[in-house]
């Protein structure tokens, strides 16, 4: 019975982390992009009537719902050059500031309804909010080792915080790649 508790207190101290590492990365992600933020907030507000933001309602996990916020790109000039640079989900990291999301988790529960589970993991029960930084995006370049496994399910069965630092610098380093370096 002590060995549980243990186990159990040992989870939470590790999900602590994790919430830890979600606010301190997602604030400073907001802090470092605030000038882009910033910017972005005032040409579509100056180019167009209506709201800066756009919700759109997400079911997550145990029937928890989310509104993911994004910046408003439907009738606005710069829209489309938002949502081909990525930057209408910036956003995003308040959800994470809410505690909302992760940083890294596995996708929403609509993306994972049709998958069939193995024994001993609850898709109800997880723990996990859904993530900006899924599993499935980093399983190309080999972060998982879970070649004919869905990520989503290898994330599940074998979270830890080691497992999570692999996948946000794997995800990092794949991002900088892009980056010229002439």
């Amino acid at each position: 019975m002590a060995a549980v508790y243990a186990t159990r207190q040992a989870r939470r101290v590790q999900l602590f982390a994790k919430r830890t590492f979600d606010v301190i990365v997602a604030a400073a992600t907001l802090i470092l992009l605030s000038p882009l933020f910033l910017l972005t907030l005032l040409v579509i507000k100056l180019d167009s009537r209506g709201p800066i933001f756009s919700t759109t309602r997400q079911h997550c996990y145990g029937d928890r719902v989310i509104d993911l916020m994004t910046f408003r790109c439907s009738e606005t000039t710069i829209g489309a050059s938002l949502r081909r640079s990525g930057l209408e989900r910036l956003p995003v990291w308040i959800n994470v500031l809410r505690g909302e999301m992760s940083v890294i988790g596995p996708r929403c529960e609509a993306a994972l309804h049709s998958i069939p589970f193995p024994d001993g993991i609850a898709l109800r029960d997880s723990p996990f909010k859904p993530g900006i930084i899924t599993p499935d995006t980093v399983q190309a370049h080999g972060a998982l080792g879970s070649e004919g496994v869905n990520p989503d399910v290898f994330y599940i069965a074998n979270w830890s915080l080691l497992l999570d630092l692999r996948i946000f610098f794997v995800r990092f380093f794949s991002l900088a790649s892009y980056i010229d370096k002439s």
